[in-house]
């Protein structure tokens, strides 16, 4: 999930051959729904993998991107140049705020993940979608399902998220 990589005296941070081919921060101001709709506008994948794709946006894991679209009542199956601009200010603003109550919690421990000091993180406790398949979902009652989608497994809501 990371690595450590040196960046040569004299060179820009953002330079650096690792980092130069990465997306838009999720949390920088400069990421906007418009911002997203110019991603999403000529694409044809779904959304979920758009949004999970490093060179399109950074940082936005498997978990975060389940619960940002449940959060907005968008299919992760969704093609990306289908969102409407409106759709689009409203996944940023779900991401934003999965991501900044992922951080205030810890992160999400899941399986062996654990912080340095032992402890695990919480936001785990927040999950509504992500790893619930065969459960209701809490907004409707309808049984969450799960698909494969690049290798991930995506859960969502299929009446909540049309």
């Amino acid at each position: 999930f990371g690595s450590l990589q040196l960046c040569p005296k004299g060179t820009d941070f953002d330079q650096h051959p690792s980092l130069a081919k990465l997306g838009i921060e999720p949390l920088s101001e400069t990421f906007t729904g418009q911002t997203l709709k110019k991603l999403c506008r000529l694409r044809k994948t779904a959304i979920k993998p758009l949004i999970m794709d490093q060179a399109h946006v950074v940082g936005i894991g498997n978990i975060y991107a389940n619960e940002a679209l449940f959060r907005c009542e968008i299919s992760p199956k969704k093609p990306s140049c289908k969102l409407t601009l409106r759709q689009c200010d409203q996944l940023v603003a779900a991401i934003k705020e999965v991501l900044l109550a992922a951080i205030a919690a810890g992160g999400s421990s899941i399986r062996d993940f654990h912080h340095v000091d032992g402890s695990e993180g919480l936001f785990k406790v927040q999950l509504r979608v992500y790893g619930k398949a065969g459960l209701p979902c809490p907004e409707c009652g309808t049984e969450i399902q799960r698909i494969v989608q690049g290798g991930r497994s995506s859960f969502f809501c299929p009446k909540c998220q049309r």
